[in-house]
């Protein structure tokens, strides 16, 4: 896997954690992230088992594949 990858995978991780990060206090908003609606359905336990869900699976895919900067071929020695 290259460094362009792992860098996308690693975007993606904290997209996730900061989504289920926002939804926590959200919750006790009368507000919510539309995508982040459908938790609640499946009940109040649930509901934060899938919050935190997404904070650990993103914060693991963020840690696992972050990228050091000099990995990164950013075509600056061209």
């Amino acid at each position: 896997m290259n460094a362009q990858e792992k860098l996308k995978i690693s975007n993606l991780g904290i997209v996730l954690a900061i989504a289920g990060i926002i939804s926590i206090p959200l919750k006790f908003m009368p507000i919510n992230l539309y995508v982040l609606n459908w938790i609640d359905f499946f009940g109040e336990t649930i509901g934060w088992v899938i919050r935190l869900g997404l904070i650990v699976v993103g914060l693991l895919l963020y840690f696992k594949y972050d990228v050091a900067d000099e990995e990164l071929n950013l075509d600056e020695e061209e």
